[in-house]
């Protein structure tokens, strides 16, 4: 037999799901792992499993000797346990110099825990075609679920696919969220394809899974009104809260203006009202869209809803700082709107969509890219935190649902299993359920932040941390003599009678408290405004500095595209350049009006989302000229977009026949972008030769374009040029990123004729705004 170094052994995932991913506390959790001898030969050593908590501690480690024959495979069943609660995970090491393999994790919560109050802040987007899923989400206590992308109960195309008789057709999927004790927020959502203002639309499928996103033409104004009256109707006795539509300045959801949206409300809420006067309306699911928005209100959107809805959205690498100043910004905004608009003075806010992305905490060989699941964890609870300190209302994280994707916006790992951010944010809802948010309290020192919570019972909670990396001790005696401290995972960390362990020092009178960048929990019988003017007065001596903020981007650079050089073959031989003359092919301008009328500017979606500050004339890019068309020197077009199913249907799939001066061609270079991603493959463009033969050049997303809103890829060829835009919906400038492609021939011996520009006909709108191009 061989030793262990005489084969490579493959560490397989446990087949874990979402139904037993969480245990009770001393409760088993097993594991199964198969394990594969990829090699010739046999293998024989010892293979060791660890079981780590949310710090990546070992708790426990287990050690089997096992024996695998050539090209042979075993299975490995464990069972671990642990009387504290919190999310944790099973590491494999095969051999003694293999490196550790995460392969499974679950969480651990207390079976008696009691579910959130009915006015729970903390919300949930659960996919309710998944029991086990809506079951989890019990579990861990939540009460609120919005009826969005993953319930759809009450989307207009779900409840009346075909014109005349109401179907209702995920009503099961309803009922499991009220069975397990979760309320719904309902919404008003989605065409039918046989409803819209303009007329009827080509057919759609009402299965979720073949068509996500209904259409979001302006409807017909009493069929919406009828649909909102048999929807109430129905579900008055299961849903009390609705919000009308969802992101309305986005084109693929609205294709209508601010004013049919305002005059969209104003249905929406008479006829709800008149069905359950009772019903708490809200509108609309808004973006940071202040421009559109303002369009909305000032036309009446206001006017018809009880309380405004918006989403927030940010990055888990967010500083709390950056993550306070987003959310004052767009509380501060939808205040004054309101108080300006309504009529009724400032309306409650609800974030009904919003979260980081995070990646996977389990990690493998072949990860190469930062893992952000801890940042992820901590910044929703700043966020949650925060939110509350601006005075939401709700706030609904995004989402739980698939886990295909390393990094996405979900609250899975593989297997179904919580990723921290969920339990992190769990923990947060039980400590702070039924309690008020009283101060938010800063200090400079360690850049420290204490949250301060009336408790329900008399006393206080205080959510603290400090800036990233920095430690902060203060004296204990701060928070009286009756305190007990928790970790971030809910765990007790210290009390006034105890010293356990955990990131907290203990607290009888005379010690400290040291607080570090991840949030954790101090529980006191001091009366929250008591305990605010304590810590405003207290010593805090600073253990290790918190890492810098980060400094502001100056103007004129952008540094999410590091600094790109010349293209080779254009500066080589500068008297070869040439530009393509695109003048008779182009159908679009820069600036758009309307959105999805078909015509006006760059991808269709609106005045507020075009490109009208794209520089143009005589542009050097990358060491390559183009000749970027002045629109008003060409019948108001500058550019090609071609046909993409999001928000430009109609226009043409291709256009053929470009021509090219003609010469032996070294490389071509595109200034193209593309609008609206759904995919990778987004079109082509063919070359033709003098021969009569032809290349077909694929056009692909994160290769040789991008999205015009995002900046490079991480395996991206073209270059991206940053363009600075303050034509923007939220009026703050910003920077949008057409590509620069080379296009190397790899017939140099035959002249290119002329060239196709061709859609693939996808979601996304390719769009061509310059060829250019070297000869030999």
């Amino acid at each position: 037999m061989a030793d262990e170094a005489a084969g490579f052994i493959e560490v397989g995932n446990h087949p874990g799901t979402a139904a037993t991913s969480i245990v009770a506390p001393h409760e088993a959790y097993r594991v199964t792992i198969p394990l594969e001898n990829k090699a010739a030969a046999p293998w024989e050593g010892e293979v060791s499993l660890k079981l780590l908590d949310f710090w990546e501690s070992e708790l426990n480690v287990v050690t089997k000797h096992l024996a695998i024959p050539a090209h042979g495979r075993v299975v490995l069943t464990e069972s671990f346990s642990t009387t504290r609660q919190g999310i944790f995970k099973v590491a494999v090491m095969a051999g003694k110099n293999a490196p550790p393999v995460d392969v499974a994790s679950f969480a651990v919560w207390p079976a008696s825990a009691p579910p959130l109050a009915d006015s729970s802040f903390f919300g949930i987007h659960v996919n309710s075609w998944d029991r086990s899923l809506v079951q989890q989400a019990r579990r861990l206590g939540f009460r609120w679920n919005r009826n969005h992308n993953m319930l759809q109960t009450t989307w207009w195309p779900r409840v009346q696919p075909l014109p005349g008789e109401f179907k209702w057709l995920h009503d099961p999927s309803l009922e499991l969220n009220v069975s397990n004790n979760i309320q719904v927020l309902g919404q008003f959502f989605g065409t039918p394809y046989w409803a819209a203002a303009s007329g009827p639309l080509p057919a759609q499928s009402v299965h979720p899974g073949d068509s996500p996103y209904p259409y979001g033409a302006r409807p017909d104004p009493e069929k919406f009104r009828n649909y909102v009256t048999q929807t109430v109707k129905r579900y008055k006795d299961r849903i009390h809260h609705w919000e009308i539509w969802n992101e309305p300045a986005v084109p693929q959801f609205w294709s209508g203006s601010p004013e049919q949206f305002a005059e969209l409300t104003k249905v929406a809420y008479e006829a709800a009202k008149a069905e359950d006067p009772h019903a708490v309306i809200m509108a609309g699911g808004y973006t940071d869209a202040w421009r559109w928005s303002e369009r909305a209100a000032e036309h009446g959107a206001l006017r018809y809803c009880d309380a405004i809805s918006f989403h927030l959205y940010y990055k888990p690498t967010d500083t709390p700082e950056a993550l306070l100043a987003k959310i004052t910004q767009s509380a501060d905004f939808w205040r004054k709107l309101s108080a300006q608009h309504s009529g009724r003075g400032e309306l409650p806010l609800w974030q009904t969509e919003g979260g980081a992305a995070s990646t996977s905490w389990l990690r493998g060989p072949q990860d190469k890219e930062p893992l952000t699941w801890r940042q992820a964890a901590v910044s929703q609870v700043q966020a949650d935190v925060l939110m509350q300190s601006q005075g939401l209302v709700h706030s609904f994280q995004y989402l739980t649902g698939g886990t295909n994707k390393v990094t996405e916006l979900t609250n899975l790992d593989r297997g179904g299993s919580p990723r921290p951010m969920m339990i992190a944010r769990a923990v947060l809802a039980h400590v702070v359920d039924r309690a008020t948010f009283h101060e938010l309290v800063q200090h400079d020192g360690g850049r420290t932040w204490a949250a301060l919570y009336k408790a329900p019972g008399g006393g206080s909670i205080t959510v603290a941390w400090t800036g990233e990396n920095a430690r902060v001790e203060l004296p204990a005696e701060v928070f009286g003599t009756n305190v007990t401290g928790r970790d971030f995972m809910g765990n007790e960390s210290f009390s006034s009678t105890s010293n356990a362990s955990g990131t907290s020092t203990a607290t009888a009178t005379g010690r400290t408290i040291q607080l570090g960048d991840v949030p954790q929990y101090i529980l006191s019988s001091i009366p929250a405004p008591d305990l605010a003017k304590a810590l405003k007065a207290a010593p805090f001596k600073v253990l290790t500095e918190a890492k810098p903020l980060p400094k502001e981007v100056a103007d004129g650079a952008d540094s999410r595209v590091p600094p790109q050089g010349d293209f080779a073959a254009a500066v080589e031989k500068p008297a070869k350049l040439f530009t393509v003359d695109l003048r008779s092919f182009t159908n679009m301008g820069f600036a758009d009006g309307p959105a999805g009328d078909g015509k006006g500017g760059w991808a269709d979606e609106g005045e507020f989302n075009d490109f009208r500050e794209f520089p143009t004339g005589r542009q050097t890019i990358y060491g390559v000229p183009f000749d970027v068309i002045v629109p008003d020197n060409n019948n108001g077009t500058s550019v090609i977009s071609l046909r993409g199913l999001t928000t430009t249907p109609t226009l043409p799939v291709a256009v053929k026949g470009i021509p090219l001066p003609g010469g032996k061609v070294r490389s071509l270079f595109f200034l193209h972008s593309a609008a609206a991603t759904r995919g990778n493959n987004i079109g082509h463009y063919v070359a033709h030769y003098a021969d009569g033969s032809t290349v077909e050049i694929p056009i692909i997303i994160d290769q040789n374009t991008g999205d015009w809103w995002s900046p490079k890829g991480k395996k991206e060829e073209s270059k991206p040029w940053p363009v600075r835009v303050t034509n923007r919906q939220n009026s703050t400038p910003g920077w949008r990123y057409p590509r620069v492609w080379e296009w190397p021939n790899p017939k140099p011996d035959v002249p290119v004729i002329s060239l196709d520009f061709v859609s693939a006909g996808t979601g996304t709108t390719p769009i061509l705004v310059g060829i250019s191009g070297t000869q030999w």
